[in-house]
């Protein structure tokens, strides 16, 4: 978890390299990441970093969420209703978890959930928010979330 200090907002990072490559900083994020913790539009920012291991991959977290069904952050099953927003994708099961539980705790959203595709290493995990009335609602829901930094979100549906 990264945790800017001025403000103390905070997003849950996956580190994949060694970078950054200047000594006085140490870590660099994604736009994305950026946005969620308030530093975009400074570029530098004074930081907390704390390592999170609450969550291991385990059988029983690989098996619920191997299934093609829409589960929710905790692993219940759930349907899709009215319009919807894929906020994100990734490969990382772990790293989806600690946001979609973010989000559901933090940004006060109904219901974060989770939809999976594909098989073995190439599967993927989409975070999707749904319920949204019509179409014109999901696209300014989805302006708002990219505001927030999830810089992908789409409006989709999964009819």
């Amino acid at each position: 978890r990264v945790t800017n200090l001025k403000n103390r907002l905070s997003t849950t990072v996956r580190i994949n390299d060694r970078g950054p490559y200047i000594r006085s900083r140490i870590i660099d994020l994604s736009e994305s990441a950026a946005r969620k913790i308030g530093s975009y539009q400074h570029g530098i920012a004074l930081v907390e970093i704390e390592q999170l291991q609450l969550l291991k991959l385990n059988p029983v977290i690989d098996s619920i969420f191997r299934c093609e069904d829409v589960l929710d952050c905790l692993g219940n099953r759930e349907h899709l209703r009215g319009e919807s927003i894929r906020l994100w994708k990734t490969k990382d099961i772990i790293h989806m978890l600690y946001i979609a539980n973010e989000l559901f705790l933090e940004d006060d959203v109904d219901q974060v959930l989770i939809t999976g595709s594909g098989f073995g290493t190439e599967r993927i995990y989409s975070l999707v928010v749904t319920g949204f009335a019509n179409q014109q609602e999901a696209i300014r829901a989805a302006d708002r979330f990219e505001r927030k930094g999830f810089m992908k979100a789409t409006p989709v549906s999964f009819r």
